[in-house]
């Protein structure tokens, strides 16, 4: 444990995602041995290295398939100039959407799909 405080994990309802983003001056924290270290999740519960590991197996990541069930769905990636990306940004946070489901709606839109 780390001096005398546990350290409480945080509530990622009341993040702002562009103070976490990882670039060139990220430094890496290392790993945690959650059964040494006393970390606590929102509700103040322990997190230890098996309830991590149950909820990394428990949870299924990213959008569900748009294919089939269990099956991945292609993905799209293109580059866009800074200016663009926000305004991209504005409209999606408008839209109450991530900037990938407003870029999936206006694929969309332009070819006539759902």
């Amino acid at each position: 444990m780390t001096g005398n405080r546990a350290r409480k994990a945080v509530d990622p309802r009341t993040v702002d995602p562009d103070r976490y983003r990882v670039t060139a001056d990220s430094v890496d924290g290392g790993e945690i041995d959650l059964d040494e270290e006393v970390v606590l999740d929102v509700d103040g519960s322990r997190i230890t290295n098996a309830v991590a590991q149950e909820y990394t197996r428990s949870r299924a990541g990213g959008r569900p398939s748009l294919t089939a069930p269990g099956v991945r769905s292609p993905a799209v990636s293109f580059r866009i100039d800074p200016e663009t990306l926000a305004k991209v940004r504005a409209l999606a946070d408008q839209d109450g959407v991530s900037v990938s489901e407003f870029a999936r709606r206006a694929l969309l839109g332009a070819v006539g799909g759902r």
